[in-house]
C-alpha cells in the first residue's frame, strides 16, 4: 500500500514498503532549484524508509522539461537514491523526445539504470521482475 511522504504543486513523493519501491511523480516546469526547496530532503526522508535494494517508479507525464538550473539538484536527488539501495528505476513519458533525452542525460550523469516507459503498468511489470529484463 502506498504512503505519501511529500506532495507539492511539483511533486509526490510516495512509497510502497510492502514491494520495497519509490513513487516519484513530477509535475510542471522547474526552472530552478528554488521552485522545489525540499525535493532533495524529501527524496531522503522517503529512501530512508526503503530497504536496499530497493526500485523507484517515476511517472514525468505532466512535467515539461525541466530548466537547465534543475540538473544537479535531479542528479543529486539520483546519487543519492543509488547510494542507499536504488536498483533500477523506470520512468514514464508521454510522447515527445526532448524531456527523455533531458532525464536520461541526468540518469548517465549519475549512473543510476533506468529505463523508459510509455505506461505505468509497463513500468511497473518491469519493476517487478527479479532481473530487470523483459
Amino acid at each position: 500500500m502506498k504512503r505519501v511522504i511529500a506532495e507539492t504543486v511539483n511533486y509526490t513523493i510516495s512509497l510502497d514498503g510492502e514491494i520495497n519501491r519509490l513513487y516519484l511523480t513530477l509535475r510542471g516546469f522547474w526552472t530552478d532549484p528554488s521552485v522545489t526547496p525540499d525535493y532533495v530532503k524529501n527524496i531522503v526522508l522517503a529512501i530512508e524508509r526503503l530497504d536496499s535494494p530497493f526500485t523507484a517508479l517515476v511517472d514525468v507525464r505532466e512535467m515539461l522539461t525541466p530548466g537547465h538550473l534543475v540538473k544537479n539538484l535531479h542528479i543529486e536527488a539520483q546519487r543519492l537514491a543509488i547510494a542507499a539501495g536504488l536498483s533500477r528505476s523506470a520512468e514514464v513519458f508521454p510522447k515527445g523526445i526532448s524531456r527523455e533525452l533531458e532525464l536520461e542525460s541526468y540518469s548517465r550523469e549519475s549512473r543510476l539504470l533506468r529505463r523508459g516507459f510509455k505506461s505505468i503498468e509497463e513500468a511497473e511489470r518491469w519493476l517487478d521482475l527479479p532481473d530487470g529484463s523483459i
